[in-house]
Parts: structure tokens; C-alpha cells; sequence
């Protein structure tokens, strides 16, 4: 059985922060989806920019 030491208080708080970062990411996505269900002006635009990046990908 091997020892592992107790991370120390460090560790911890850049844990904590990183899964607080996860979060913070995974609620403005929801947010974003959110709103592009009810916006129709927002779903309009985005999805506008990816047909004109798309088209540009494609060339002329």
C-alpha cells in the first residue's frame, strides 16, 4: 500500500479553482444555448457568421 501525503492547502485552493472554472464554463455555455433557443436576432447573427466562415473555408 503506498503513502499519499495530504495535498496541501495550495493544492486544494488550484483544485477548487480549476473545478470552479469548469463550472463557470459549463453554465455560460448553457446560458449561450439558452438564448440562442430564445433569441432569434442571436441565432440569426451566429449562425449568419458560420455560414460566412464556412463559405470562406471553402473558397471561391
Amino acid at each position: 500500500m503506498k503513502y499519499h501525503p495530504s495535498p496541501s492547502r495550495f493544492a486544494r485552493f488550484i483544485d477548487g479553482l480549476y473545478s470552479m472554472g469548469f463550472w463557470f464554463r459549463l453554465s455560460g455555455f448553457c446560458i449561450f444555448l439558452g438564448l440562442l433557443v430564445v433569441q432569434d436576432e442571436l441565432r440569426h447573427a451566429v449562425f449568419g457568421l458560420l455560414r460566412d466562415g464556412i463559405v470562406n473555408l471553402m473558397g471561391p
